[in-house]
């Protein structure tokens, strides 16, 4: 802080959140757990935070579950929404974005990069990707009780 800033408390501060620690280390875990997986060919894994075990490589859910590549989901709303071990390339992010819809779209944050966050046609393309990653009933349970 600024001498300047210490004599006029109401001079602005910089709010422009730094990078932290932690998501450096998260996207390096990731990076390296792809790469791991294809040096070992890695054919299937076991998602923990969703009990769920995947009947193929951690680097397929990219193209097609990932909620920022299949669907455009903002890394700011991921940070912000998914807590407790929930992996945007995981079976349960598709679950965890439905249950929650409607108070992820009622909120200020912007879901979407590309897109409204009442896309219709989006959140159709993510029913059917849920449809098509399973995680155990008990689970998708919890995750509708945490949004009702």
């Amino acid at each position: 802080m600024s001498a300047e800033q210490l004599e006029r408390p109401e001079a602005e501060l910089e709010t422009e959140p730094a990078t932290t620690i932690e998501e450096d280390v998260g996207a390096q875990l990731a990076d390296a757990v792809r790469d791991g997986a294809e040096e070992l060919h890695m054919s299937e894994f076991t998602e923990p935070s969703a009990q769920a075990a995947h009947g193929h490589s951690p680097d397929k859910g990219e193209g097609s579950h990932d909620l920022r590549g299949a669907f455009n989901v903002s890394e700011d709303f991921i940070r912000e929404n998914f807590k407790g071990g929930v992996v945007p390339n995981g079976h349960e992010a598709v679950h965890t974005l439905l249950a929650g819809k409607q108070s992820f779209i009622a909120a200020d944050e912007d879901i979407f990069t590309d897109t409204h966050d009442t896309d219709q046609a989006r959140w159709k393309e993510i029913r059917e990707t849920a449809d098509r990653a399973p995680i155990p009933p008990g689970r998708r349970s919890v995750l509708e009780a945490s949004y009702a």
